[in-house]
This record gives structure tokens, C-alpha cells and sequence, in this order.
């Protein structure tokens, strides 16, 4: 109810190490932290360096595949088709059936909302699809925006022809462009 500054200064007192790291008002990160610090006893700086062994950090690199709007928009709407018209429906009813309705209209996922929408009879087939072809188009503004703001993310360009081959390709070869570049600063 105060905001996640209040947190924040409690994980600053419990994991100094780790509230170094965290923006102030990163609240995902913040609660995720406190809560690994009041579950285990230990702060999440601890367990990070008990995973890396006391290890050097890695070296990473950070590659993003950067689909143009249209061309991803063509695709969400191929993919949402698709799931109704190959059982979501069906898994959907099954599910319900199962007793898991309520836990799938709480989850708000994309794509099982609709189809619960349908099995209510409080949307048709077409409209389902357009609605989840929307949801998930604006998931994916919202995701592109968050990338946005990261730091080293180098962006690879994908075509309408490119497949997963070329990419992995391209993406290779990227890499080794990097770790050049890299090795010679």
C-alpha cells in the first residue's frame, strides 16, 4: 500500500548485495527477493552465488529477433486461427470438465478466455478469434516496449522468408561478429 520503496529499504537491510542491483521501484524483482529471504533463511544474493559456483560473472550477449509489425500482426492472426481451429476449443471443455474452469478464467490467459467466452455462448468463433489475435497483439507492443529499454540488446531483422535455419544462421553468425569484437576492446 506505501509502494515498493518501503520494500525496497527491507531488502536493502536483509540483501544489500542484491537491493544494489534492483531499482527502487521494481516491485516483480523486490517481492521475489524478500520472498526467497523469508522462505529460505538466506538472501537471493547467496543462492545466485552458490549457482555460479563463485565463478567469474559470464560474458553475455543479449539478441533480440525484431519481426516488423505488419508481418507479426500476419502471423498472430494465422496463430490464433489456427489454435481454434485445431481444439482449443476442445481442450478448453475439457478442462472445465475436469473442474479447472474457474482456475482458467482467473489465469486471463490469451486464447482460454476466448474460448471459455465461447463455451459460455458469450462469444461467437469469429469474434473469439479476432479477440485473441488482438490480446496478443497488444502483448507483444507491451513486450516490445519493455525490450526496448534493455540495455545490449542487439537486434536481428527478421523477413517474411526468413525460416528458422536462416535465422540460427544469421544468429551464428552474429555471435561470432560480437565475440570479435569483443576479444579486440
Amino acid at each position: 500500500a506505501r509502494g515498493p520503496e518501503p520494500l525496497h529499504a527491507e531488502l536493502a537491510r536483509v540483501d544489500p548485495v542484491l537491493a544494489a542491483r534492483i531499482r527502487p521501484r521494481d516491485r516483480q524483482r523486490i517481492a521475489r527477493a524478500l520472498e526467497v529471504r523469508r522462505a529460505t533463511g538466506r538472501p537471493l544474493s547467496d543462492w545466485q552465488r552458490q549457482a555460479a559456483g563463485g565463478r567469474e560473472p559470464l560474458d553475455w550477449f543479449w539478441l533480440g529477433l525484431e519481426v516488423p509489425p505488419a508481418l507479426l500482426g500476419e502471423r498472430i492472426e494465422r496463430r490464433s486461427r489456427w489454435m481454434f481451429e485445431h481444439g482449443l476449443i476442445e481442450e478448453t471443455r475439457a478442462l472445465v470438465e475436469r473442474g479447472l474452469g474457474k482456475a482458467l478464467a482467473e489465469m486471463k490467459a490469451i486464447g482460454y478466455a476466448q474460448a471459455l467466452a465461447v463455451l459460455d455462448g458469450v462469444l461467437g468463433l469469429e469474434a473469439a478469434i479476432r479477440e485473441t489475435a488482438l490480446r496478443t497483439r497488444q502483448l507483444a507492443k507491451r513486450q516490445r516496449t519493455w525490450f526496448r529499454h534493455q540495455a545490449c540488446l542487439d537486434w536481428t531483422p527478421v523477413g517474411e522468408q526468413d525460416t528458422p535455419s536462416t535465422l540460427a544462421l544469421r544468429l551464428s553468425q552474429r555471435l561470432q561478429v560480437l565475440q570479435r569484437q569483443r576479444e579486440s576492446d
